[in-house]
């Protein structure tokens, strides 16, 4: 019995040497803001920060989770005399390889005051190797209850050829001078190649196989 045991795991050994290897998960740095900066992102706008707090007219904004969290209201966006909509951002790119899935995920928060709404938006794209857009998806406006932290995600899936992607997060005020969104918990995920599900059942196979022979 241990001898037919070891051919098997070994024949297994062979196979998974012989299977192209499930892609690593994309991580996306610092998507918590635990660092306490912006490192890993992007962005133009000096009102953007990673803040442990954030005070506003309707009371205080705490992070979701941690520390910290992502606050588009550290300062004015717009004039006092101009009612336009501004849009603020930050952004994060990165490179994928054989990876057939991408879901941006996270929590975000936007204040309600007056009933006028701030609103956020999450952009996820992707990139073929020569920059060109192969595919993106938007949130679509986003916008919670005062100090109400909403859970989102993004997909993009039947990814091929694509070489890279980019997350961007967007808030835009209506109300106010004050772009009152933020962001916590976010988490850019790839899933793996088809190769590692046929793992796990190969995994599975020889976990009974053993068994039934342990019982004989």
């Amino acid at each position: 019995m241990k001898s037919s045991a070891i051919v098997l795991g070994i024949g297994v050994a062979a196979l998974l040497m012989t299977m192209p290897a499930a892609a690593s998960p994309v991580i996306l740095l610092n998507g918590d803001a635990e660092s306490g900066d912006l490192s890993g992102w992007i962005t133009t706008d000096p009102q953007i920060h990673a803040v442990t707090s954030q005070k506003q007219s309707t009371g205080t904004v705490y992070p979701y989770e941690g520390n910290a969290f992502f606050s588009f209201a550290v300062s004015d966006a717009r004039d006092r005399a101009d009612d336009s909509p501004v849009t603020i951002g930050m952004y994060q790119t990165g490179t994928i390889d054989d990876v057939p899935n991408l879901r941006l995920a996270g929590r975000v928060q936007t204040e309600t005051r007056g009933g006028d709404c701030d609103a956020g938006e999450v952009v996820l794209s992707v990139f073929d190797m020569d920059g060109g857009l192969l595919a993106s998806a938007s949130s679509g406006l986003l916008t919670t209850d005062n100090f109400e932290w909403r859970q989102f995600a993004v997909e993009l899936t039947g990814l091929s050829g694509a070489a890279s992607w980019r997350a961007d997060l967007y808030g835009t005020v209506f109300d106010g001078t004050y772009v009152n969104v933020f962001y916590d918990d976010l988490q850019l995920i790839a899933n793996p190649v088809p190769g590692a599900v046929i793992l796990v059942g190969i995994g599975a196979g020889l976990t009974g196989w053993l068994r039934r022979r342990r019982a004989l």
